[in-house]
């Protein structure tokens, strides 16, 4: 597989030889070429395969958008804070991606995997446009108030939770 900066030489030669750079333009480019292309490897060029890859990024695309609407049963420290959240309908848990993973119908249970998805997600903005943020006048420091926030919730759901299965555990063992 070719390597990051493998590819930024190949995209800043085609970049050079058409004045910018299209997907369709470049995958012509490679097509056409065939194999003695540098790129040419990272394309799948069995029909087969090729369907079968286009089809799973069709049914990537088809959860795109849903959303559901939970009531979480309390939020705050006292319990008194119920607040209904809309959110994706479905989220790919990072635990499972390694081993095929999949999607899971989104519920209160899974609160905390958000948080820890958007505060990782954000993370990665940051990083990237921090730049931009600051040249536009605007501060990291709210991006990165915005981060600690979802990771704390993320911990306190997650606390929550390993508290709720201990007590289940203690209850059975009885």
């Amino acid at each position: 597989m070719l390597t990051k900066e493998q590819r930024e030489e190949i995209l800043a030669a085609y970049v050079a030889r058409h004045g910018g750079y299209s997907a369709g333009g470049f995958f012509e480019e490679v097509q056409t070429t065939g194999p003695s292309h540098p790129a040419y490897e990272w394309f799948e060029w069995d029909v087969r395969n090729g369907w079968r890859e286009h089809n799973l990024f069709l049914a990537r695309q088809f959860v795109i958008g849903l959303t559901v609407k939970i009531v979480p049963g309390h939020l705050g420290e006292d319990r008194s804070i119920s607040v209904a959240v809309t959110a994706p309908m479905v989220l790919s848990p990072m635990s499972g991606r390694n081993h095929g993973g999949g999607y899971v119908l989104m519920s209160e249970e899974h609160l905390d995997e958000l948080c820890r998805q958007g505060a990782t997600a954000l993370g990665s903005w940051l990083t990237r446009y921090r730049s931009a943020l600051e040249f536009a006048g605007g501060s990291p420091s709210g991006v990165a108030r915005i981060i600690k926030t979802l990771e704390l919730a993320s911990s306190r759901m997650e606390g929550r939770k390993v508290a709720v299965n201990s007590s289940a555990a203690q209850e059975a063992a009885i």
